[in-house]
């Protein structure tokens, strides 16, 4: 059999000694699990996927693999350390090698198992940080977001780790239900109204800004408990990574959302919060 040629529009940039990334396994494995359970056959399944039209993308995007959030590292380093900044405060442009301090620098004292020249690639393909037309790379990010093919760059972990977790979650509660136990994860939604497009718009703005509110404050107790869990000394062992997830959506495919209320939200040392009362709507 023929090997399938990759898409001349994607491009994939992986990461490298990063710590890899949601494989495709971890996203199939439960997907396949709930099908299953519920009563959909795997042959079913698989031909169904084979009978599916291939993605078609308007334009080509680089798709950015791996351990995204390892190698956010120097960005939020570049942000922070007063090596790194100029007079007014902000992080000055730095060249790849010569200059004092470089960007080569900047991995070595962020990622020093890393080789600068793949991070280089990494984030500027992510878009987290700019060429300049003299060579020197400007800042823009302290971590790489979830943006639209439109944008040219797709980190894929940023969709496949929500996807994942609701996997995950939903599969928990299903095998607790099927064993007679009552705990399992959250699992709450909404649904089952019709309103209008304008309405959805004025939804849509609703959810960002008490959505926004909720994830802070969840963000805010983490923070805390792990600054407690380090000054107890307790090891890493029964440790676990929580996922809280908000998503808004139709049934529809043809919906139509704003570009700017989406995207995974990370934690930052020198993250500003604002919050105000809002009305209900």
């Amino acid at each position: 059999m023929a090997k399938r040629k990759p898409s001349p529009l994607r491009k994939t940039v992986a990461g490298g000694s990063a710590p890899i990334g949601v494989t495709l396994a971890e996203v199939l494995e439960p997907l396949l699990w709930l099908l299953e359970a519920i009563g959909v056959p795997r042959r079913e399944v698989l031909a169904t996927v084979r009978a599916l039209p291939p993605v078609k993308l308007p334009a080509p995007v680089t798709i950015v693999r791996g351990g995204v959030a390892y190698l956010s590292r120097p960005l939020i380093r570049w942000a922070a350390d007063p090596r790194f900044l100029g007079p007014d405060g902000r992080p000055r442009d730095l060249s790849f090698v010569a200059g004092d301090p470089s960007f080569s620098d900047l991995v070595a004292l962020s990622l020093p198992r890393e080789r600068p020249a793949r991070c280089r690639d990494i984030l500027l393909a992510a878009g987290a940080m700019i060429r300049l037309p003299s060579g020197q790379l400007r800042w823009r990010e302290r971590a790489v977001l979830a943006t639209g093919a439109e944008s040219g760059v797709v980190p894929a972990d940023e969709y496949l780790l929500p996807l994942r977790a609701l996997l995950l979650a939903l599969r928990t509660n299903l095998l607790h239900r099927a064993r007679g136990v009552p705990e399992g994860a959250y699992q709450r939604a909404v649904s089952g109204f019709e309103i209008s497009v304008a309405d959805m718009t004025e939804l849509q703005s609703f959810v960002a800004r008490h959505g926004t509110a909720l994830l802070e404050t969840v963000d805010d107790w983490l923070t805390h408990r792990q600054k407690e869990r380090h000054r107890s000394g307790v090891t890493r062992q029964g440790s676990v990574r929580p996922y809280l997830g908000l998503y808004l959506s139709t049934d529809s495919d043809e919906a139509q959302f704003s570009p700017g209320n989406f995207g995974s939200r990370r934690r930052t040392p020198a993250a500003k919060k604002r919050r105000r009362k809002v009305p209900r709507p």
